[in-house]
């Protein structure tokens, strides 16, 4: 495929103004949700946007390349501008930040686990832009033969982030305490481990408002492979550990232990029956990218 420039986004999410280019925000309901990737924020945002009276069909017309309706929930272009930070006026925004009647909230997971989920639905997975943006990268990850090959190629990807790689500018999987450091004003952060106590906070604050809805949060943008520890040998856990000790410290996670090779032998026999279902993907990744040109732009 031909990458031409005017095809192209203009660079990967940068974390530097992924807090007021992403939050999300619904007047109504006094809520404002800063949406950390790869830590149930697809999950969030479709019971927002079922909180804001928007359907799916507000996100079927997305003209993004997100590969599924559940990831077009992303595309601010299908948000109403009320609901999107960015677009309220300085004052306003000042306003909402210093309001303790507003839950301004957001959700942050163990730096290893994020990692891995970011690395394979992006890279491993080629979704398009990420394969736009970094397919010619050292570190791009190989179309996978075995779980071998996925093991070594995510170990690879942990290393090109300790060397500082330009893949460490992505929001994906940046870290998430620099993320939050533009979001003082959070008066909740939640954890991916613990949905139960988000959606308990959630409840409490709709209370206190008329026409409550039934406040759950659904499963979404799941994982194909399944992550475990064993995925991290020692010296990739010291690398993460490294990178993301902001993280480890500043949110309470504690440090990446390396796995049990016991463990990882499991998890490669059980990543064996569905290797043909990620190639599988990433061919219609491919074609999605594709048809988003043609879509976009009228070039292949």
């Amino acid at each position: 495929m031909d990458w031409s420039e005017s095809a192209t986004q203009a660079a990967p999410e940068r974390r530097s103004d992924h807090v007021e280019q992403r939050s999300i925000v619904l007047p109504r309901r006094r809520l404002v949700f800063v949406p950390v990737p790869k830590s149930g924020c697809t999950s969030v945002l479709w019971l927002l946007s079922s909180l804001a009276g928007l359907g799916q069909w507000h996100f079927r017309q997305s003209r993004s390349a997100e590969v599924t309706t559940e990831l077009a929930v992303h595309d601010l272009s299908c948000w109403p501008a009320q609901n999107v930070w960015s677009r309220l006026l300085p004052d306003e925004r000042a306003a909402i930040a210093a309001d303790d009647d507003w839950l301004r909230f957001t959700i942050v997971r163990h730096p290893g686990a994020r990692l891995w989920s970011a690395w394979q639905s992006k890279l491993l997975l080629r979704e398009p832009r990420y394969a736009r943006w970094f397919g010619e990268a050292e570190w791009f990850p190989r179309i996978p033969e075995s779980p071998a090959m996925i093991i070594e190629d995510f170990r690879a990807f942990v290393k090109a982030l300790a060397n500082c790689d330009r893949a460490l500018e992505d929001a994906h999987w940046a870290s998430q305490s620099k993320i939050l450091a533009d979001a003082s004003w959070l008066s909740f952060i939640g954890r991916a481990e613990d949905p139960a106590a988000t959606l308990s906070v959630l409840r409490r604050h709709l209370a206190d408002g008329e026409d409550i809805p039934a406040v759950t949060l659904p499963r979404a943008n799941r994982s194909l492979l399944p992550y475990s520890p064993a995925l991290y040998d020692s010296e990739t856990a010291r690398l993460t550990n490294l990178v993301y000790g902001e993280d480890l410290s500043t949110l309470g996670y504690p440090p990446l232990e390396p796995g049990d090779p016991t463990d990882l032998k499991a998890w490669s026999t059980s990543v064996a029956s569905v290797l043909s279902a990620v190639e599988s993907l990433i061919q219609r990744h491919d074609r999605i990218a594709a048809l988003s040109c043609l879509a976009c732009y009228g070039i292949l």
